[in-house]
């Protein structure tokens, strides 16, 4: 399914199926969810990713990202 932003997602269903495979191969390692808390910072929302991702991902804290809408509460996020 392609989003009004040019993106193409793969629906609620699919993702569920895909999931379930790949934990049945063994293949699943890191968690799609993760919660986390927004805080303040200077009157801006702040989500901080975990370690883990930030490591695995060689963030440094520079980085540009898109923040794309997803139905009312989804969000993506993708490091540009």
């Amino acid at each position: 399914m392609t989003h009004r932003c040019g993106k193409w997602f793969v629906d609620e269903r699919e993702s569920e199926r895909t999931i379930q495979v790949a934990k049945r191969l063994g293949i699943w390692g890191m968690p799609l969810e993760l919660k986390r808390e927004l805080s303040m910072n200077g009157g801006r929302i702040v989500l901080r990713p975990p370690y883990d991702l930030q490591e695995s991902l060689g963030l440094k804290g520079n980085e540009a990202a898109l923040l794309c809408k997803i139905g009312k509460m989804r969000v993506l996020l993708e490091l540009l």
